[in-house]
């Protein structure tokens, strides 16, 4: 692996950026150049994109820089090569010269090689004494490389904290969530999963689609079906008197219609049957009341009885009383 990544860098990446010292390329440009890099360090490495593994990791186990900063590196170094050319030198007069005459177009400009160093030097914080910098070669691309690694850190750790917000706010299954029906407060993973299948106020059609365009909250549901629905089972509102009929609710009213007769039948059955029952539980009160007479009389009998008892015992207490005070007087 360490080979190939090795020979990547020496041909791929040297390939890719040729050139690059010349170019006035734009931050979407750079972007299609660091996917195609990253898609290459992904094959070499053998990490999927299923496999979920950062760009940053990938970056970090090949040793390989972002494609920003090695552009960077690479411009600096050609601008401070074309400082210590000789005054006489195209690119030198180039990069001091302006033009005599002309205006810039209104609007926004396009963006020049000039402007892309500047904000190089900006980036590196080298806008000020960057010129007396590049006439000593080694100072000058020790500088380059020492920023350039800074920067390399500080892009790398901004974008693992622009990913982490972004997981953080976006991603992230167990980040507070609030139910957009009830407002009941959990974590995402929570009320997607589970509470919106048992939400109470959330929006769902009949269970018979009585119709398409009717939305109930789901606890609304069980009173629909109980009350309104057109396409219902219900049994028939003679059930209790012997009608086995069953069918949707909006064909109940026909069939009530249709069937009045044999209701009728089964009403006039149900009244002569509750009238012989009626009439025997009349006969069984009044065996019942009989009964209770004759219970009653036989109460009041015994507890006469037991009156009489209870005073002749009173009158043999009280004469064992008098002989034993006799005996005791007369001793």
């Amino acid at each position: 692996v360490n080979i190939k990544i090795q020979l990547f860098k020496a041909v791929v990446v040297s390939s890719l950026l040729y050139g690059c010292e010349a170019w006035a390329i734009t931050a979407s440009q750079v972007q299609r150049i660091q996917i195609f890099v990253m898609g290459c360090l992904r094959v070499i490495l053998g990490i999927s994109k299923l496999d979920k593994r950062r760009n940053v990791e990938i970056r970090e186990k090949a040793h390989v820089d972002r494609v920003e900063v090695l552009m960077l590196k690479r411009r600096l170094k050609w601008l401070g090569h074309v400082v210590r050319m000789n005054e006489s030198r195209i690119p030198r007069c180039l990069l001091v010269s302006k033009m005599a005459g002309g205006k810039r177009a209104v609007g926004k400009q396009k963006l020049r090689w000039c402007d892309v160093v500047m904000s190089d030097l900006k980036r590196c914080e080298m806008s000020d004494e960057w010129f007396g910098m590049a006439l000593d070669r080694k100072m000058w691309r020790g500088m380059i490389c020492a920023c350039g690694d800074e920067l390399n850190e500080e892009l790398e750790a901004m974008d693992a904290r622009c990913k982490l917000a972004f997981h953080e706010e976006t991603a992230c299954p167990k980040r507070p969530y609030v139910c957009m029906y009830c407002e009941h407060k959990s974590t995402y993973e929570d009320i997607t999963g589970v509470h919106i299948n048992t939400c109470d106020m959330f929006p769902v059609q009949c269970p018979n689609i009585c119709n398409r365009s009717l939305v109930l909250q789901r606890r609304m549901v069980k009173g629909h079906l109980k009350d309104e629905c057109p396409l219902e089972i219900v049994s028939c509102i003679y059930k209790d008197e012997g009608c086995k009929w069953k069918g949707q609710r909006k064909e109940l009213s026909l069939h009530c219609e249709n069937n009045m007769t044999e209701h009728l039948h089964l009403v006039s059955k149900v009244t002569q049957s509750l009238r012989e029952e009626n009439t025997s539980i009349k006969v069984e009160l009044n065996e019942l009341k009989s009964l209770t007479k004759k219970a009653a009389s036989e109460l009041r009998r015994q507890s006469s009885e037991l009156d009489k008892l209870k005073n002749e015992l009173k009158e043999y207490k009280v004469q064992q009383r008098n002989e034993r005070i006799v005996y005791y007087r007369n001793r």
